[in-house]
């Protein structure tokens, strides 16, 4: 079974809420094994460096939300797709 690591930014408005319900709904599309989920508030990024320190070797997908405009963060998850052999899948 392939391994997934969830990514969410939420936006400006946005309540955890409505963010923890938007990813169990799409948690229970996926049919592989989910080794962590990092939420971040907007303009924060505090999961994003836990995620980007995080062992990756054992990641096959990397699901991560539309909502990232840091052009930095964006550049930063394609090169660790890039070296770590890992699938970028937005939600």
């Amino acid at each position: 079974m392939s391994n997934v690591v969830i990514y969410y930014k939420m936006s400006h408005l946005q309540k955890t809420e409505e963010v923890i319900e938007e990813i169990k709904k799409n948690i229970e599309k996926i049919d592989k094994n989910i080794l962590n989920v990092h939420i971040d508030h907007y303009n924060e990024s505090e999961n994003f460096n836990i995620l980007t320190g995080y062992d990756l070797n054992s990641v096959d997908y990397l699901y991560i939300n539309t909502n990232l405009e840091d052009d930095f963060e964006i550049q930063l998850i394609n090169e660790l797709a890039r070296a770590f052999h890992f699938k970028i899948v937005y939600f």
